[in-house]
């Protein structure tokens, strides 16, 4: 029991910097987004 404990801490410790980039990521794009539109207007 204490094994799938420790895998699913690994698990989540290594899933929550990539979920962070993912986040970064998809905010940046939508700035950029907005930018644009401000720009064309």
């Amino acid at each position: 029991m204490e094994h799938v404990g420790y895998g699913l801490v690994m698990l989540i410790s290594m899933s929550v910097p990539i979920a962070t980039l993912v986040l970064v990521i998809l905010i940046f794009k939508k700035i950029n987004k907005i930018e644009k539109n401000i720009g064309s207007q």
